[in-house]
């Protein structure tokens, strides 16, 4: 519930976060899931 109300209350800070991280995948940073 959480992370839904965060979602639903800074889609702007969640966006950001999903940028970032798809970032990081794509320059190799991030270990595999």
């Amino acid at each position: 519930a959480e992370t839904n109300n965060l979602w639903a209350q800074h889609p702007e800070i969640v966006q950001r976060l999903t940028d970032l991280l798809d970032k990081y995948k794509k320059q190799g940073y991030s270990r595999p899931v």
